[in-house]
């Protein structure tokens, strides 16, 4: 069930992060009554709510809600990149 899937995940990104679910609400701008019912799955949050939960834990919406993670890719700039001798 996706909301346990949401719920088990929020906590475990929370408590790895060494958040109490009060830090969380002031990081996150949700209150500390919600995300205590998410975590209970006694809520399902909207995608507003995901996305402020998950700005504050530094994750993506995917990966607290299980899917696939998105790679992270390297941008180096023309300027910045090594000199080759041809």
């Amino acid at each position: 069930m996706v909301e346990a899937a949401v719920s088990q995940s929020l906590k475990a990104h929370r408590q790895k992060r060494s958040l109490t679910i009060q830090m969380l609400a002031d990081a996150s701008g949700v209150s500390r009554a919600m995300i205590s019912k998410i975590e209970r799955s006694d809520a399902m949050p909207t995608t507003s709510v995901l996305g402020k939960l998950t700005e504050a834990l530094d994750t993506s919406i995917s990966q607290l809600i299980g899917g696939p993670v998105a790679s992270s890719a390297v941008v180096v700039r023309a300027d910045d990149r090594r000199k080759t001798i041809q």
